[in-house]
């Protein structure tokens, strides 16, 4: 591991002065000593280790369902916030089936007051035969018949005013179609015959007219060229001989036209290809041609996007359109339950109460109650379908699940991508932690909140951080045959600028002395679970004295709790000359 020397301001600074070379001698001859006097000083313990710092949220993004990718809304290196819609795939059809769940619940729901009122209606005739008739209600029933009649009358007419509107409002959608095929006719013929047309050669059989490096992509040009041009040319055919008012054939010619469109898209993206790979001719002229080629490539994503617009329009329309003709006919059938209801009751009223009709009557509450029932659960039903409708829709979007920096994009508009494979990827670089493995033998050292001082290899050794531990892993993981354990810091100064990715050499604090007593570690001998220094007295005699040790600190020294007293010298080393 990387070893640094460090300043500690709140040492109490005392030199151990070694004597080296000091020869103390019982006679002529004898044994050299090498000693030190045990002196105070302030001692630090550590634990040196290396980290890396690493993002705490970073995460991998896909889609739940395949698709065609729509729209990219961020790139690489942008910012972005929680809940932003990153990416999002092609929702006509999504949007489409949200309309219809949504028309099918507005029918349950029409259907379900049609229900309400039919019980309400029979619960009053059974009221009413429970009564009995009087002359005045006979004529209140007759009225009642008479505005039922009317009623309908204006039902079926709001029905089939209704009807026609919703032709006239499909027929309005569908009038776009012709003017947008055309649109992206002239945009592809554009793209063949004048942005591109000139790096060409021979119409029969295409042949890039210039030298690219990149001969894969020149061969992948010259075929996609020949489809192009077939697409467009079969593009200009269906445009001149589309169908009016024929709807499913208009849906299906913008359909071709999509595919027509991508075929050239695709031409366009391997021709720019071969032309960034030319090499007889100068950056000028190529640059020409790239913005040519960019031009085109723009054209036709605008000629995609108008014609998806119109398919979204017509979805919408026909949707709409069902709602509004299902509301109208639930009117009319409303009006006729009522008119119905009017003219049993109008009989009733008239024929006098038996009690026979007013079991019979009892019946159909209790029919009718069922009814309603039975249509609540449907409408539970259809809410279920508008809500998994609504939540495949949200499955074609990508949001950001927190703020974060984009770091990698792996498609592009126009790409067909698969379920639950990554599409976009995230960091919050502003959420970093340092992580380091320790080594067994010093772990247990090493405590939550302990503190730390580090550098970081990209500002250099010069450069000090402080930081704090946060997290010691539970269990240990084996690294190159040695146990070490997982340890989390954290930075203290959330300004300095780090990122994830960055090498550190960390010293932890996991003990501090003030004063203490202090030796060099390799005066103290360790014999039989016992720890001895020798004592080098005045009279030149050595003595061994047994002592208690505390923290190894900084600079070799280790920390003498009792055994010891200051000024004493200890022997460090002994030599014996013949």
């Amino acid at each position: 591991m990387k070893k640094r020397t460090k300043i500690f301001g709140s040492l109490f600074i005392v030199v151990i002065v070694a004597l080296g070379g000091m020869m103390f001698f019982s006679g002529d001859e004898g044994p050299q000593y090498d000693t030190v006097i045990a002196q105070r000083a302030a001692l630090v313990q550590e634990v040196d280790i290396t980290g890396r710092v690493e993002a705490v949220d970073a995460v991998d993004l896909a889609f739940e369902r395949s698709g065609r990718v729509a729209i990219i809304h961020k790139d690489v290196n942008e910012q972005v916030q929680a809940g932003e819609t990153l990416v999002a795939l092609d929702t006509a059809n999504l949007r489409a089936k949200v309309a219809q769940a949504q028309a099918g619940l507005a029918t349950a729901q029409a259907r379900l007051l049609q229900e309400e009122a039919a019980l309400r209606q029979q619960q009053i005739t059974l009221e009413e035969l429970q009564r009995g008739t009087r002359i005045e209600e006979i004529r209140i029933a007759e009225t009642t018949v008479e505005n039922a009649e009317k009623d309908l009358a204006d039902a079926q007419a709001s029905l089939l005013s209704t009807q026609a509107k919703a032709d006239v409002d499909l027929a309005n959608v569908y009038d776009d179609v012709s003017d947008t095929l055309n649109d992206a006719f002239n945009k592809a013929d554009d793209a063949l015959y004048k942005q591109t047309d000139e790096l060409f050669t021979n119409a029969t059989k295409p042949r890039f007219a210039f030298t690219s490096l990149d001969a894969q992509a020149v061969a992948d040009a010259e075929n996609l060229r020949l489809s192009a041009e077939a697409e467009v040319d079969t593009l200009k055919i269906m445009i001149d001989t589309l169908p009016v008012g024929q709807y499913d054939a208009l849906d299906t010619a913008m359909k071709d036209a999509e595919n027509s469109l991508i075929v050239v898209r695709n031409y366009l993206a391997r021709t720019l290809d071969a032309v960034d790979r030319i090499a007889n001719l100068s950056d000028t002229t190529i640059a020409t041609y790239e913005g040519n080629i960019d031009t085109a490539r723009s054209n036709m994503n605008t000629a995609l996007t108008n014609i998806n617009t119109v398919e979204q329009a017509v979805a919408a329309q026909k949707a709409l359109n069902t709602s509004n003709n299902t509301t109208a006919d639930g009117v009319v059938n409303d009006a006729q339950s009522a008119l119905r209801a009017a003219e049993r009751n109008l009989e009733l009223k008239r024929a006098g109460t038996t009690q026979e009709q007013i079991q019979a009557q009892e019946t159909k509450v209790e029919q009718a109650e069922a009814n309603v029932a039975a249509q609540k659960a449907q409408v539970s039903r259809e809410h279920a379908n508008v809500a998994g409708a609504l939540a495949d829709l949200a499955t074609a979007e990508i949001q950001a699940p927190f703020d974060a920096t984009v770091t990698d994009v792996t498609i592009s508009v126009g790409e067909i991508v698969s379920a639950n494979t990554t599409v976009i990827s995230l960091i919050a670089e502003e959420e970093l932690e340092i992580e380091a493995l320790i080594p067994e033998a010093d772990i247990t050292k090493v405590q939550v909140s302990n503190k730390a001082k580090l550098t970081l290899d990209a500002y250099g050794d010069d450069v000090l951080f402080d930081a704090i531990v946060t997290d010691i892993h539970p269990a240990a993981a084996l690294t190159d045959g040695v146990a070490t354990y997982k340890t989390t810091l954290v930075l203290q100064d959330p300004s300095v600028v780090v990122k994830a990715g960055m090498t550190a050499d960390i010293d932890i604090i996991t003990a501090q002395r003030g004063n203490a007593i202090a030796v060099p570690q390799r005066a103290v001998i360790f014999t039989d679970g016992r720890r001895i220094v020798r004592i080098l007295n005045n009279t030149g005699t050595v003595e061994e004295r047994e002592v208690e040790t505390g923290i190894i600190g900084n600079r070799g020294l280790i920390e003498i709790v009792s055994g010891l007293q200051e000024g004493e010298r200890v022997v460090t080393s002994v030599r014996n000359d013949s």
